[in-house]
C-alpha cells in the first residue's frame, strides 16, 4: 500500500489564510512606465496597489531574452477615477527595475492617452486623471499613489526580546515550532549549546504551547490501529505453537523472527513528494529529500520540475555535500522509477543502489524522512510572519535543514547533533 502523500493532501490552508495581507513596504517605488506593448499592468512588489489576492491563474510572460516570469497575486493600481477593469493588475516578483502600465488595458476601457515630447496625459470623458513626465531614458512615467502599499515580506516575526518568555517564543519559531519533548531531547544532548536563555529548565517553565505546532505535529491516528475483531484464543495452543515431537520426526512447521540489522556505512535513501501548491518566485515547485543513514540527516532540494535532469542536479548537489563532509555514499535506496541517467551518475560515483519492489514505497526510509520534512516545514510556515509571500517558501529550505538537522541526533556521534556530524558546531551568536 502506498503511504505517500504530497504536500496538497496536506493542511496548507492557515498557511494560506495568514498569508494574503501583505505589509508595507520599507522603500516603495511610486514610478511607473507607460508601455504600449505590454497587455497588462505588470507592478513590481515594491508598488503602490490595493485589493491584493493570490494569483488563481497566474499570468506567465515572455520576455525578450527567452526567459519568462510569472505572476503570484492580482492587484488593483491605486489611481482613483479609472474604471474597476482597467485598474487590475498582476504582481510580478521578478520585476525589480520598474512597473509597467498597459496603454492597452486603459485604452480598451475608455480612456485617452496623449503622448507628447514632453509629457503624456490620461483622460476619461475628456476629464485629465493623472498626467506624467518623460523620463531621461525617453520613456513616459507617471507616479503612482502612495496609499495601500503591498510588497515582499521577511519571514522574520519579530526581534528577540528581552522578556525571557517571549524570547523563548522567538527561537522556538526560528527552529520551526518543534515540539516540545523533541526540542528538550535536543536542548539536553548539547546542541543548542550557543542560543540564548535555552536551557532545559526555562523551556519547561516559561514557554507556552504553539499553535503552530499544533497545526503540523498532531497526525491522525492511521485507520484500522486498534482492531476489533475477537482476540485468538489463547487456549488453543495448536493454533500458534506445534506439537511435541515425541516420535523423533522432522515436521514442517517454520518459525520466523526478526533481528535489526545495522544499516551498512554510507547508505542513504532518497524520494520526491508531491508538487508544493504554489509556484515559487524562481520556478521551484517541488523537492528531492535525501536520508543519510550515518548522520541522521535529512536533506531537501527544491525542484523546478521532476525532470531526470532536473532530479540528477539537485541530486548532485547533495551528494557533493555529503562527498566534502566525509560522508561519501556508498549504497542507494530509491523508487523504482529513478532515471536512467541518475542511474549512470551512480555507477560512475561507485554507489551501488537498490530499487524498491513497486508498490512498496514503505522499504524505502526515504518516506518517513518525507513526512518528517513536510510536518517540519509546514509547522515552519505557519510560525513565520502573517504577512509572508508563499512564492518565497523556496529560499525557506536551507533554513528548513538546517533547524531540522539541528534537533536531530547523528547516529555515527550520538553526542552531536545531525548538522554538526556534516556541517559542525552552529553558533548561533555568529548569526544575527
Amino acid at each position: 500500500m502506498d503511504q505517500r502523500t504530497t504536500f496538497t493532501d496536506l493542511n496548507l490552508n492557515t498557511a494560506f489564510n495568514c498569508n494574503n495581507r501583505l505589509p508595507k513596504p520599507i522603500n516603495p517605488r511610486t514610478d511607473a512606465i507607460l508601455d504600449s506593448g505590454t497587455t497588462g499592468h505588470y507592478l513590481m512588489t515594491r508598488t503602490p496597489c490595493t485589493d491584493v489576492q493570490p494569483a488563481l491563474t497566474p499570468v506567465i510572460v515572455h520576455l525578450p531574452d527567452g526567459s519568462t516570469m510569472t505572476s503570484t497575486h492580482t492587484c488593483s493600481i491605486n489611481l482613483p477615477g479609472l474604471p474597476l477593469a482597467a485598474r487590475k493588475a498582476h504582481l510580478f516578483p521578478a520585476l525589480a527595475d520598474h512597473a509597467l502600465l498597459s496603454v492597452g488595458q486603459l485604452c480598451d476601457h475608455g480612456c485617452n492617452v496623449t503622448f507628447t515630447s514632453n509629457d503624456v496625459t490620461i483622460a476619461l470623458h475628456q476629464k485629465t486623471l493623472f498626467t506624467g513626465t518623460r523620463a531621461a531614458n525617453g520613456l513616459w512615467a507617471v507616479t503612482l499613489s502612495h496609499k495601500n502599499h503591498c510588497a515582499k515580506a521577511a519571514a522574520i516575526i519579530s526581534p528577540p526580546s528581552t522578556n525571557t518568555s517571549e524570547l523563548l517564543q522567538y527561537l522556538h519559531a526560528c527552529c520551526f515550532s518543534p515540539r516540545k519533548a523533541t526540542w528538550l531531547n535536543a536542548i539536553r544532548n548539547g546542541h543548542f549549546t550557543t542560543w540564548p536563555g535555552l536551557t532545559v529548565s526555562n523551556v519547561t517553565k516559561l514557554l507556552p504551547d504553539s499553535i503552530a505546532t499544533a497545526l503540523r505535529h498532531m497526525d491522525q491516528q492511521r485507520k484500522n490501529y486498534r482492531s476489533t475483531q475477537e482476540p485468538l484464543d489463547t487456549d488453543d495452543t495448536d493454533a500458534i505453537s506445534p506439537s511435541p515431537l515425541s516420535d523423533g520426526k522432522r515436521t514442517n512447521f517454520l518459525y520466523a523472527t526478526i533481528e535489526e540489522i545495522p544499516s551498512p556505512k554510507g547508505a542513504i535513501a532518497s524520494d520526491q513528494p508531491g508538487r508544493f501548491p504554489v509556484i515559487s518566485a524562481r520556478g521551484m515547485q517541488y523537492l528531492i529529500v535525501v536520508y543519510d543513514y550515518d548522520s541522521n540527516a535529512i536533506l531537501a532540494e527544491p525542484l523546478m520540475n521532476r525532470t531526470a535532469k532536473e532530479i540528477l542536479r539537485a541530486y548532485a548537489s547533495i551528494h557533493t555535500l555529503l562527498v566534502t563532509r566525509g560522508l561519501r555514499p556508498r549504497l542507494q535506496r530509491l523508487d523504482n522509477e529513478a532515471s536512467n541517467i541518475l542511474k549512470d551518475f551512480m555507477t560512475q560515483e561507485d554507489i551501488d543502489f537498490q530499487l524498491v519492489p513497486p508498490g512498496m514505497h514503505r522499504r524505502n526510509s526515504a518516506e518517513r524522512a518525507i513526512l518528517t520534512s513536510k510536518n517540519h516545514f509546514i509547522a515552519g510556515l505557519c510560525s513565520t510572519n502573517p504577512s509572508l509571500l508563499l512564492y518565497v517558501w523556496d529560499k525557506l529550505v536551507v533554513h528548513a535543514n538546517l533547524m531540522l538537522n539541528l534537533i536531530r541526533q547523528s547516529c555515527m556521534s550520538p553526542q552531536l547533533s545531525a548538522y554538526s556530524q556534516i556541517h559542525g558546531t552552529f553558533d548561533f551568536n555568529r548569526t544575527p
